[in-house]
């Protein structure tokens, strides 16, 4: 599977689950992804931290995982930790939809090849 499909599927994931408004103009990278996904939580923890809750606890992103990356101890900020969650959850998403869509295509040329 292209990468680069898989990243654009995920940052569509994000950016909508978010409200987030990312440059349309390029793809941007996993690193970008993360930078401004992380910026956003930020800003949540701050001021919105029962509506990212609610958007974590709707993304399946594992509740014992988000405290651990909350912890104050961690070398990473937590925000950061939050956000490789969302973005390797959301990747799994992406990566199955585009797996089943795929295997749908096939299906079909099959069908249609007899």
């Amino acid at each position: 599977m292209d990468n680069q499909k898989l990243i654009a599927y995920t940052t569509d994931l994000v950016k909508k689950d978010f409200d987030m408004s990312l440059s349309e103009d390029r793809l941007i990278t996993e690193a970008e992804l993360e930078k401004a996904l992380a910026e956003r939580i930020s800003y949540m923890i701050e001021h919105e931290l029962e509506q990212l809750f609610a958007i974590l606890y709707r993304l399946d992103v594992s509740e014992q995982k988000v405290h651990a990356a909350l912890k104050m101890d961690n070398e990473i900020p937590g925000a950061v930790a939050v956000a490789r969650l969302i973005i390797s959850r959301q990747k799994e998403k992406a990566f199955t939809r585009m797996e089943y869509s795929q295997e749908e295509t096939d299906f079909e040329d099959d069908v249609t090849a007899w």
